[in-house]
């Protein structure tokens, strides 16, 4: 399934994408300025377009090594 901007844990800045999750959508966390740490888990196959895209607070991010699908701009800004 996909998962959309939730407010548990995201507000604290620390956030792990949850493990039955196996795609973010476009859009998902836009905007996101409370979001420092991000734990995509191995499931996640493809995050779409501008899913992070103005993030600024973004200090670290865990990919999976199996992600088959990064959205344009998924990470800009």
């Amino acid at each position: 399934g996909d998962v959309w901007q939730e407010g548990d844990g995201v507000s604290t800045g620390y956030y792990i994408v949850p493990w039955g999750t196996s795609s973010i959508s476009p859009y998902a966390f836009f905007g996101n300025s409370y979001l420092k740490y991000l734990y995509i888990t191995e499931r996640v196959s493809s995050i779409g377009k501008y899913a992070f895209s103005g993030c600024t607070g973004i200090m670290a991010v865990y990919l999976p090594t199996a992600m088959t699908s990064l959205g344009e701009y998924a990470f800009h800004g």
